[in-house]
């Protein structure tokens, strides 16, 4: 597990993105859009810090601020396309490293573990 999290630590810095920045883009691409307030209200962050927050994945072009479609004085918030693209590579060089970790496990064993990591996702999106 070590060498996942000093791979992914690698990932993180390449992109300069924080912990809570990363956990914004990957409630963005379950939301499809939040709030800045829905954003801190996840994250347990102040209003002033999630606004720093936003503005940083938007000026790095991660994530999208535009007009809410419920009250037009409200701005919502979605990936971009780089936010996107982003969360794809992150992805697909986690399952690489988890799969280089779980080699030595006998394939019974990963199935079994595959088989309670998506009972555990269908329950979260209950």
């Amino acid at each position: 597990m070590r060498q996942v999290m000093s791979g992914l630590s690698a990932e993180i810095q390449e992109k300069e993105l924080t912990p809570a920045q990363i956990s914004t883009l990957f409630r963005l691409r379950q939301a499809g859009r939040l709030t800045v307030s829905d954003i801190g209200a996840q994250l347990g962050l102040a209003s002033g810090t999630t606004s720093h927050l936003v503005d940083r994945l938007v000026n790095r072009g991660m994530v999208l601020r535009v007009d809410s479609v419920i009250d037009r004085r409200r701005k919502d918030v979605s990936l971009s396309p780089d936010g996107t693209a982003f969360l794809r590579t992150f992805d697909a060089w986690l399952d690489r490293s988890l799969a280089d970790l779980l080699r030595p496990v006998p394939a019974v064993a990963v199935e079994e573990l595959a088989a309670v990591y998506a009972t555990m996702r269908a329950e979260e999106g209950r």
